[in-house]
């Protein structure tokens, strides 16, 4: 952009500002994990990317399709590693087997 400086690393008070910026941003968007993990809806959201991710398969194929699945399972490690930062004592509402809580009738719909 026109009016953006641009950024020398060699310039401390830029590197400072840019690493407080930084640490501002993750911390918001822990918060925003825990916000999302404080709702059922939001659980299931972040179970059903977990699944999607293949985060609970094991992705070998024995062909070169492994590497696709496995990013797809790295975007699932990334996600989890930032849970476990923003909430780890939420951590086992995404991690619960949904098959037993549906016996359980748990997840009636209303």
């Amino acid at each position: 952009m026109a009016g953006d400086k641009i950024f020398n690393a060699s310039d401390e008070e830029q590197v400072a500002n840019k690493n407080k910026s930084a640490k501002l941003d993750r911390e918001q968007y822990l918060e925003d994990l825990r916000n999302v993990m404080n709702s059922k809806s939001g659980q299931r959201v972040v179970r059903n990317l977990l699944i999607e991710a293949r985060f609970f398969k094991c992705n070998f194929t024995g062909n070169s399709h492994t590497f696709f699945l496995e990013g797809h399972r790295n975007f699932g490690l990334k996600l989890f590693g930032d849970l476990e930062e923003a909430c780890p004592e939420k951590l086992h509402l995404v991690l619960i087997d949904q098959e037993k809580v549906r016996e359980s009738g748990a997840t009636k719909k209303k």
